[in-house]
């Protein structure tokens, strides 16, 4: 149905601009959540400082920093083929929700980075609430493994761009970050012009309390991490 949407979308553009030869091509808005309009195509996963440990197919992300202290950074990748190639990226909003806070703390900036290199999701659940996280099984991303077994990351903590893409404002429980930005919409257009690899972003906030973000795998509907971004396609 998610296709079908955008391909009708498509072709009304198309139709219109038949009609008016001088016309440019609508902007057109492209949402990806898990497992909403037949979407499919999210990944995440944690990294936990101290150790090789995992929490792909559990139900929250983390970043930040605990009290102990031991930093936490998240993965998260969108599958992008549904945007034509030769479109023109106009805005992108990366939406994420705030399942829990490590206490009533101050609220403070995190940001996003391009990722630089491949990482595996792995299907690791972590008992209780997760902060602990798991025993990494094989090709899962930790702190020093992009695939755990495999190979490692030349950084430990990942591979990523040093230049922040975006930032959001932390909030409350049930909230929701907004990560937005003019580095990641020039990431997306990459991704789309074939420029750069698509390993998604990591965030990072790891001067701040610890977050509790709901991941792609969390039941709840509506809280799953969302993509949202407009573009108008080539003429």
């Amino acid at each position: 149905m998610f296709k079908k949407c955008l391909l009708l979308s498509l072709f009304i553009s198309l139709v219109w601009i038949a009609g008016n030869p001088n016309a440019q091509p609508a902007e057109q808005e492209l949402i990806l959540e898990q497992s909403v309009n037949e979407y499919e195509g999210t990944r995440d996963t944690s990294l936990y400082e101290e150790g090789n440990l995992s929490n792909g197919g559990g139900q929250h992300l983390f970043a930040g920093r605990t009290d102990q202290p031991n930093l936490r950074r998240a993965l998260v990748a969108f599958d992008l083929s549904d945007i034509p190639t030769g479109s023109t990226i106009v805005s992108v909003q990366f939406q994420i929700t705030i399942s829990k806070t490590q206490f009533q703390r101050r609220n403070s900036d995190m940001f996003t980075h391009r990722l630089i290199a491949d990482w595996g999701e792995g299907a690791q659940d972590a008992a209780g609430e997760e902060g602990r996280g798991i025993e990494a099984a094989a090709d899962d991303a930790t702190w020093t493994s992009n695939f755990y077994q495999s190979s490692t990351w030349e950084n430990p903590g990942a591979d990523f761009v040093e230049t922040e893409s975006g930032m959001a404002r932390t909030s409350g429980t049930g909230s929701t970050m907004t990560f937005e930005g003019e580095g990641m919409v020039a990431d997306v257009q990459a991704w789309v012009n074939g420029e750069a690899e698509n390993f998604g972003w990591i965030i990072v906030g790891d001067g701040q309390a610890r977050r509790f973000f709901s991941s792609e795998s969390n039941a709840e509907a509506g809280q799953k991490p969302r993509l949202v971004i407009r573009f108008v396609p080539a003429s």
